[in-house]
């Protein structure tokens, strides 16, 4: 679980969905710097956990894989802040084939709501989620049938924990043409168990689930150096 944090503060990054500032320009006029972007921070209570319909999955299977994601943080975007509480779910529903590539993709739907009850307590004993998600991000791409885009949905999660909370402190650094990208966080988590249900039906078995209390998680974000600037 050392990595966990690294892709769960990217996600939150594109989950608050607030737009970068414009890198100010370089003071040097000889040779262009790397220019500091963005840095959001975020602290409290996350849970993650996967199910999956088919723990066996044989050709010709249908199979719905479902992740949820519950957030009770303080978020914090230069003088921006938000405590709104967080319920995300990721669907995927895909046939499973004989020959390569192994999966024909049927279904993927993807929806979050700020307005979910969300209750835990410090030693990550339990954490619990509900809320009505609207997937309103769908992609259906089996044509011969219409759009089993589900819509509003009620969601209900309770994870408990499994084993002793552990220290928490990782991070990582990612790179491309264009930018530069530091995360790290410090915090405890612990493994779990977790049940799920939407609109009152299982989500199926449980895959992975974790609690993460986190005192402290940044994700900075750099404009990569560039061509002399004449």
């Amino acid at each position: 679980m050392r990595r966990l944090v690294v892709p769960l503060l990217a996600m939150l990054l594109a989950a608050v969905a607030v737009a970068p500032p414009v890198a100010a320009a370089p003071s040097d006029t000889g040779q262009q710097q790397r220019a500091f972007v963005y840095r959001l921070t975020m602290a409290g209570y996350v849970a993650i956990g996967s199910w999956t319909t088919c723990t066996a999955p044989e050709p010709g299977d249908v199979c719905t894989d479902t992740v949820v994601y519950a957030f009770r943080t303080v978020t914090r975007e230069g003088k921006w802040r938000d405590r709104a509480p967080v319920l995300k779910v990721e669907q995927y529903v895909y046939e499973v084939l004989a020959e390569e590539p192994g999966l024909r993709p049927l279904l993927e739907q993807f929806g979050r709501t700020e307005s979910a009850a969300i209750g835990t307590q410090p030693r990550l004993d339990w954490l619990t989620a509900s809320g009505t998600v609207r997937l309103s991000i769908c992609t259906d791409f089996d044509e011969a049938t219409p759009p089993a885009c589900s819509g509003d949905v009620a969601v209900s999660v309770r994870w408990t924990g499994t084993a002793p909370a552990t220290r928490l402190h990782d991070s990582w650094v990612s790179t491309d043409r264009t930018m530069l990208m530091r995360e790290w966080g410090r915090g405890w988590e612990r493994a779990a168990g977790a049940v799920a249900t939407v609109d009152g039906v299982p989500l199926g078995a449980s895959s992975d689930a974790v609690l993460l209390r986190l005192w402290q998680g940044e994700v900075r974000v750099y404009h990569q150096p560039g061509p002399p600037v004449r």
